[in-house]
């Protein structure tokens, strides 16, 4: 399965960068086909390599983001859609949500009429929130459907 990472504060009190890096590598081990992450200040930032391979590629983007107040990463374990594409890859992002999720889903297509832009199952989650709301969404797939 995937590993998922990251904090939100409303301090000005952030992570160390070294410490955040040595987290992510540690992440990988939950999942090392792809890495990414997501900040208001840099948007989204992935690929389809290893956490270290990421960090190295990367770095200059987490710099900038360890200033941010909200910073979700996610090391995937590729369960549907290949990482190749990095569409499927986390976090993934609607008009009004971004979201990263460690599972599968296995039952739930997504409500009719919303656009998927991946073979990724978890924007099947995003499908449902994005249209419905966080609540209503959640409920909407909970009756038929594993997250």
């Amino acid at each position: 399965m995937c590993g998922i990472l990251g904090y939100i504060t409303a301090s000005n009190k952030k992570p160390n960068l070294d410490q955040f890096k040595k987290a992510l590598i540690s992440c990988s081990l939950r999942g090392s086909d792809a890495t990414g992450f997501y900040t208001p200040i840099t948007g989204t930032v992935k690929k389809d390599i290893k956490a270290d391979k990421f960090i190295e590629q990367f770095g200059d983007d987490l710099s900038k983001a360890i200033n941010s107040n909200i910073l979700l990463a996610h090391c995937r374990s590729t369960t549907s859609g290949t990482e190749k594409n990095n569409e499927n890859n986390h976090p993934h992002e609607s008009k009004r949500f971004v979201l990263i999720h460690n599972g599968g889903i296995t039952k739930s297509k997504p409500p009719e009429g919303y656009d998927i832009k991946s073979k990724w199952d978890s924007e099947i989650i995003l499908s449902f929130i994005d249209k419905h709301g966080i609540k209503k969404g959640l409920e909407e797939m909970y009756g038929f459907d594993s997250m």
